[in-house]
């Protein structure tokens, strides 16, 4: 993989990076471009930690997410029960 105009890719990371592998100098989550991971992940509202789509259940009221780590842990979607709904987007 080559990315000339990024310093971190693949298994490359700059010295920017955080030790969890988010880099705001390079726009990247693991050596993936931010844009690229939100294709296809996102952030557990209850952790914060990044999960793939798949392995999460959203609250189709608040559309607040949680992951299957959290699921494991037995955290449910009853978390968010007090969050407001959010306004309709239009």
């Amino acid at each position: 993989m080559v990315c000339p105009e990024l310093e971190c890719c693949g298994d490359v990371r700059c010295h920017h990076c955080g030790p969890d592998g988010v880099c705001d100098h390079c726009d990247t989550i693991d050596g993936r471009l931010v844009e690229e991971v939100s294709e296809y992940a996102s952030t557990c509202d209850y952790c914060c930690e990044l999960a793939m789509h798949e392995s999460m259940i959203m609250d189709e009221r608040t559309q607040l997410g949680i992951c299957d780590r959290c699921i494991d842990k037995g955290i449910t979607l009853d978390v968010f029960k007090d969050y407001p709904t959010p306004p309709p987007i239009i």
